[in-house]
This record gives C-alpha cells, sequence and structure tokens, in this order.
C-alpha cells in the first residue's frame, strides 16, 4: 500500500520518456529519467522502513531527530510526480528537527498527501494541499488541507474505519485506518472535517519532543 502512489509516478515518468522517444524528443529524457532513478531509490528506503516497523518488539521504534519540512517536501515529490497541477503550501514554525519514529510518521503523512492527491477535484485548475505545523505546549499540530471534492457528511464519521472506502478512485480501503493507527502508535489523535465541494482537512495531535528536549 506505500509503495503504491511512488510506483504510479515512476510508471507516469517512463510513459512520458517512451512518448518522448518515440517521437525524437530528448530534451526532457534525462530529467524524467533521473526523477525516476530518485523515486525508485526512496521507495527502497521505503521498504526497509515497514521491515523495520514490522519487526520492532512493542517497545518501538526508535525516536530519531526528523527534519519535517524535508521529510514531507520528499514525499509529496514522490507522490506528485513533478505535476505542475498540483501545488504544496508548507508552513512550519517549529525548530529544525523533531523526535519521533520516523518510519511512522512517514506513514502518516504519505498516506494523507497520497489521499489529497487522488481526491482531487477535477473541475478545479489547480490542486492545492496545505500543510501547517506548530508546537502547542507539549504537542505536536500538524493540520493537512486539500481543495478537493471533499467527503459527504454521512460518509465522514466511518472514514477511518478499515475497508471503507470514498468514491471510485481506487484505493484500498485500509489507508486512513492505517492513518488512525500509526497516529494512535505514537500516542497521539487524527480529526478530520470535510465539505463536499471544497476540500478536507485532518488535524494531527502528537505528544512529541522538540531537538534538545530530554
Amino acid at each position: 500500500h506505500d509503495l503504491k502512489a511512488p510506483l504510479a509516478s515512476i510508471a507516469g515518468l517512463l510513459s512520458l520518456c517512451r512518448e518522448d522517444f518515440a517521437a525524437g524528443e530528448t530534451a526532457d529524457l534525462g530529467d524524467n529519467l533521473a526523477r525516476a532513478a530518485e523515486i525508485a531509490e526512496h521507495s527502497v528506503s521505503e521498504i526497509e522502513s515497514v521491515l523495520l516497523a514490522t519487526m520492532t518488539t512493542e517497545r518501538g521504534i526508535a525516536r530519531v531527530p526528523v527534519d519535517l519540512g524535508g521529510l514531507i517536501r520528499q514525499l509529496w515529490r514522490d507522490l506528485s510526480g513533478g505535476a505542475v497541477s498540483a501545488r504544496l503550501e508548507l508552513e512550519l514554525a517549529l525548530p529544525e528537527t523533531v523526535a519521533t519514529e520516523e518510519a511512522t510518521l512517514r506513514t502518516v503523512l504519505r498516506n494523507l498527501l497520497s489521499n489529497a492527491l487522488r481526491y482531487r477535484d477535477d473541475m478545479k485548475a489547480e490542486l492545492v494541499v496545505q500543510v501547517t505545523a506548530r508546537q502547542t505546549g507539549e504537542h505536536l499540530k500538524i493540520i493537512v488541507s486539500d481543495n478537493g471534492i471533499g467527503i459527504p457528511e454521512a460518509v465522514l464519521p466511518e472514514i477511518f474505519g478499515l475497508f471503507r472506502k470514498h468514491g471510485d478512485r481506487g484505493g484500498s480501503g485500509i489507508g486512513l485506518n492505517l492513518v488512525q493507527r500509526s497516529v494512535e502508535r505514537l500516542g497521539g489523535r487524527i480529526a478530520a472535517t470535510s465539505t463536499e465541494g471544497e476540500g478536507t482537512t485532518f488535524t494531527l495531535d502528537l505528544p512529541i519532543r522538540m531537538e534538545g528536549e530530554a
């Protein structure tokens, strides 16, 4: 599940390369191949992270300093494939790094960004995904908002259930359930609000140590 979106990005980039090659247009071939290779390399790291999380005991994964901005930007590049019609807006009011289980937080953010891309509103010229993060006392609050198709009010209370799917845009129905479980693993909470036709907002509240804390 975690590799599906990056693999789709690789497939899209390679498809562009094939079309350009067939047309004899080589100007963008190098850049697109380099992007596909970069995403593939990151995907190898993702596999290693998933294996680590699977094999870790109940004591959990060691907390390490994480560059939250760098993590979000890298995930966005891999998931969006450089699409010009999708824009990430990032606003972080945090120290340079935060201490957390990187693999677990990566799973949460990857799924939320992937969902925003999947459920974009094709009637709008541009998908805009906003990610803000700030420290509130001893907690880290992350808000992920998009201007996508939104979620019907009747469906919203069930979105974190296993195999609950909204619409016909693919997906396994386990992504948001995995997100909730991962947030709870970190000792936090997640909530969602949405207006159909306007977009969706996910709010994460995580107890997390900032750099330099014991």
